[in-house]
């Protein structure tokens, strides 16, 4: 049953991307680039779902550590899901530059837009996310949902790396912001095949344990 409903996910990560192709330079709101459409909605959503995982994990948890590790990494994909559909990082980005203290403008790199440098602001949050997600996909027991996660992972890394990449680079033959979006959805699936595959071993565990 999971692995049916992340199939479906992912033909409709494909389908986000198709409607890019034929119909994202025509309107905005099937654009992978843009704000406020089909495809940060549904990542978002995406998001959201993995957080729920977690709150499943955490509840099914058997110790502390791992109960506040699932908490916080549910809090982590809140927190994206909310930033997907609100653009969060951007709004932060755009304030601390016209209203934040001079020297902030030193560190920051000379990307083609301005709006390029939350990765900059925020790089101590996103190196220590990837940490914190390679080494608590260790903690994951079962093999299967341990691979997805740390697919997961470096999908993400991926898309920031060519976030990052994107914000010297004006145009190339496939725009970089395409396989960047591609990697984010799909590395948002695999985290949602991972916890809620890792949940449904889990309970099946705890409830045979019970009913032996």
């Amino acid at each position: 049953m999971i692995k049916r409903f992340v199939v479906t996910i992912a033909l409709l990560n494909i389908l986000m991307i198709v409607f890019h192709l034929v119909l994202g330079d025509r309107f905005d709101i099937f654009h992978l680039d843009r704000e406020r459409t089909f495809v940060a909605y549904f990542t978002g959503l995406q998001h959201v779902s993995i957080a729920g995982g977690g709150v499943v994990l955490a509840w099914l948890s058997r110790n502390r550590l791992h109960w506040f590790g699932w908490i916080a990494f549910s809090a982590t994909f809140i927190f994206l899901g909310f930033d997907e559909i609100s653009e969060l990082h951007e709004n932060i980005t755009y304030y601390a530059l016209t209203y934040g203290p001079q020297f902030l403008h030193s560190t920051l790199l000379p990307f083609r837009s301005p709006t390029y440098n939350w990765l900059i602001l925020f790089s101590p949050f996103i190196i220590a996310a990837v940490i914190f997600f390679v080494l608590w996909g260790a903690h994951i027991r079962n093999r299967q949902s341990r691979i997805y996660f740390f697919i997961g992972t470096a999908l993400f890394a991926l898309a920031i790396g060519l976030e990052l990449l994107g914000g010297f680079v004006k145009g190339s033959f496939i725009p970089l912001f395409v396989i960047e979006e591609s990697s984010e959805m799909f590395g948002a699936t695999f985290f949602l095949w991972s916890v809620w595959e890792y949940a449904a071993t889990l309970f099946s565990k705890q409830y045979e344990r019970k009913h032996i």
